[in-house]
């Protein structure tokens, strides 16, 4: 039964991934209809959820505990997806101003069916961010109508109802549904979907699930009870292992005690002293040298800036700083011009500054000089062939150099290029700069609101934390290695002093730092930010220093792996293309379970993370493989269980937004992917395999290609529901 169980664990594992890359070349259709809704895949998840019964229930010291509950939990949502599948009807409904509806086209068959009573829409408006075109809200009100006699008695005929029902007059107040505000009555739910575009229609998602939904939830109750119950456990997995760690742990006083003695040895020996002298004495040079070579490299760049910038006029930077915090529309938010003029400059020039000019100095002097600041190189180009087609003698165009490809953005490259030149002709034409309007209609940002924006845009947050994250991560993770691998006697005291204390203070000077950063995002956005990209590789870094802080007494390493993860999600988040602007939600995403949802997924990704430079580690120093090992599962435990609240925890907002809790969208199949590796490793009990370090680090190694597929490959490849996120 056992080997049975694993075989079709494997086998729904692998069709979960196909079913995605299916997906992408076939189409959602095709795939619903042929994979997630076909018998055989239904037969293959019912067969695993009895299978992981018997298997609890067949062991020889059965005992009701977490374990057999966690089963349970599992067993009881598939009993519920399953009822969804048999009893649910799904489709969509299309209101207009006035005129009452009761039939509804069922979801995969388009068939019209009818309700048990009609709505008729009323209003249906757009509810704007202040000032700005930005949808906040897409709200619908409606009112419901009772049938006097049961519409459709003769049936359908060519899928039209021949009897119109009578109705009664109006039923109470409209009724309010917009995104994450559903409408439910008689156990049917509808939810906003799309609208007509001359403002009249509404489209709604219908939804009528009795039963199904009430199990699941119910499932995922128990899910979450066991999963608390096992971590609590005095007998559990995770109490062994953490007491385990208790009796077998070196703390790092233990290290700093036996090494005392060893400090009038090192310091009479005169090979370390003549050495000592010799490396200062080789620092003074290269200091000295370093200084020099930077003086000349900035005085003749500064020259070179200074040649380049009398030849276009600019207006004065007494003038820039006057206007630095007059607050404009950009956006679809309220902002200080410092803000715009940044963006501005980055986004053509690829830095927030031009030849020594402030971003206010640049953006001004363009939009009151144009004819002159259009044969300014400040416009990048990425790609050398279009460099070579412009004939351009480095990557930095003018604005008369792009003249014949405007109009032209095929790919990528030429897209890009189209977006800046289409930067410049906003600005030129007086629609880039738009401040907020006399009669108050836009509230402005208060003092400390503009304050805190000018200094969070003066603070290059991301890059001087992913700079000293990786450095101060590498540094330590060398010292460690020389340190565990030299015995205590060949090691100077001062070397294992001054490591402690690097030890101890680089994580939280630089955890605090970016918690800063990440406050002053959050003051001046107004909202969590965990709502693209860049938020949440930034949050997880911030997570994965939390982490390391925690966990830092049990995992010698936890310093180094702490600051060298988060200095790869920072550089991730600078590098890539994720967008640091502050921007509004989009209106699904205007919900308290965003914050919930993202940030136990990120978490449980830091662990990922966590057990990913563990099993690193245990590779390049054989010898800890198996004490890491034992790091490793108790870390799995916490991760593990995150991530399956996480997904879970995402299906209740899926319900509560889209009228589906699962929906078999890539990242949602990716994460459970993530979560089916990630289980194996802890049945090490009945998988003897997992019981070998070698092979357990290896696995959990190969595992977390899954989590970056399920975080960087679906938004890049796949696409689906999640593809902003």
């Amino acid at each position: 039964m056992k080997h049975l169980t694993l075989i079709l664990y494997i086998l729904l594992t692998v069709v979960l991934a196909v079913a995605t890359l299916v997906e992408h070349s076939r189409g959602t259709d095709f795939v619903v209809e042929h994979i997630y809704h076909s018998v055989p895949f239904i037969v293959l998840w019912g067969g695993i959820g009895v299978l992981m019964i018997f298997s609890q229930l067949g062991k020889k010291n059965f005992q009701v505990g977490p374990k057999i509950f966690l089963h349970l939990s599992f067993t009881m949502i598939l009993v519920g997806a399953l009822t969804t599948f048999l009893t649910s009807k799904k489709g969509m409904i299309h209101l207009r101003m006035g005129e009452p509806t009761f039939q509804y086209m069922e979801e995969g068959t388009q068939r019209v069916l009818h309700l048990p009573f009609a709505l008729e829409l009323d209003t249906f408006y757009i509810d704007y961010y202040p000032g700005t075109s930005a949808p906040a809200d897409y709200v619908s009100i409606v009112e419901i109508k009772t049938h006097l006699n049961p519409p459709c008695e003769g049936g359908l005929v060519n899928s039209q109802c021949i009897q119109s029902p009578s109705l009664t007059g109006r039923n109470g107040e409209g009724q309010i549904i917009s995104m994450n505000n559903i409408l439910s009555h008689k156990g049917w739910r509808f939810y906003q979907s799309s609208y007509d575009e001359d403002g009249r229609g509404s489209w709604l998602s219908v939804n009528y699930d009795p039963w199904g939904t009430g199990i699941t939830y119910a499932g995922y109750i128990m899910l979450l009870a066991s999963m608390v119950w096992m971590m609590i456990h005095p007998r559990g997995g995770f109490r062994r292992i953490l007491k385990k760690m208790k009796s077998e742990s070196v703390t790092g006083y233990e290290l700093r005690a036996t090494s005392k003695p060893c400090r009038k040895k090192y310091i009479r020996n005169k090979f370390s002293v003549s050495l000592c002298l010799c490396v200062r004495k080789i620092k003074k040079i290269l200091v000295a040298r370093s200084l020099s070579l930077v003086a000349i490299i900035t005085f003749s760049t500064t020259s070179a800036f200074a040649q380049m910038t009398n030849s276009f006029p600019v207006i004065p930077i007494d003038e820039a700083e006057n206007v630095k915090e007059v607050q404009v529309i950009y956006h679809n938010r309220v902002v200080p011009l410092n803000t715009l003029a940044r963006d501005f400059v980055r986004k053509l020039y690829g830095k927030d500054s031009f030849n020594g000019l402030s971003a206010e100095q640049v953006l001004l002097s363009w939009q009151r000089y144009p004819e002159e600041w259009a044969y300014a190189p400040i416009i990048k180009i990425k790609d050398e062939e279009l460099c070579a087609t412009l004939g351009l003698d480095s990557k930095y165009a003018r604005m008369v150099d792009l003249g014949d490809l405007i109009g032209a953005p095929t790919d990528k490259t030429m897209r890009e290029v189209g977006e800046k030149v289409a930067l410049v002709t906003m600005l030129q034409n007086g629609t880039l700069i738009r401040h907020l309007p006399e009669d108050g209609s836009v509230p402005s940002l208060s003092w400390a609101e503009v304050k805190a924006e000018l200094l969070y845009n003066r603070i290059p947050f991301t890059k001087i934390l992913f700079m000293f994250n990786l450095t101060m991560g590498i540094l330590l993770m060398v010292t460690s290695y020389k340190l565990r691998a030299t015995s205590e006697l060949a090691t100077s005291y001062k070397l294992r002093v001054t490591s402690e204390l690097v030890t101890c203070t680089s994580l939280p000077i630089a955890m605090t730092f970016a918690l800063i950063g990440y406050m002053l995002r959050w003051y001046i956005g107004g909202r969590i930010p965990l709502s693209n990209g860049y938020e949440t590789m930034y949050f997880m870094a911030l997570c994965v220093m939390g982490c390391a802080l925690l966990v830092r007494r049990r995992l010698p390493m936890a310093i180094p792996f702490g600051l060298l993860l988060s200095g790869f999600a920072l550089l991730v988040a600078y590098l890539g293309q994720m967008n640091p602007q502050i921007t509004p939600l989009v209106p699904v995403l205007v919900s308290p379970w965003l914050s919930i949802h993202v940030s136990i997924i990120m978490m449980s990704y830091a662990l990922f993370a966590f057990i990913l430079m563990n099993g690193i580690w245990a590779l390049c120093v054989p010898r800890e493989a198996e004490r890491l090992m034992v790091y490793s599962r108790l870390l799995l435990f916490p991760a593990v269980f995150l991530l399956a609240a996480g997904i879970f925890i995402g299906a209740v907002w899926a319900n509560v937004s889209w009228g589906r809790y699962w929906g078999w969208d890539p990242k949602e199949v990716w994460a459970l992917i993530t979560l089916l590796l990630y289980a194996l490793p802890m049945h090490g009990a009945s998988l003897p395999i997992f019981r070998k370090p070698k092979f357990f680090h290896i696995y959990l190694i190969l595992s977390f290609l899954s989590v970056l597929i399920t975080y960087f490959g679906v938004n890049l490849f796949l696409g689906g529901m999640h593809s902003y996120a």
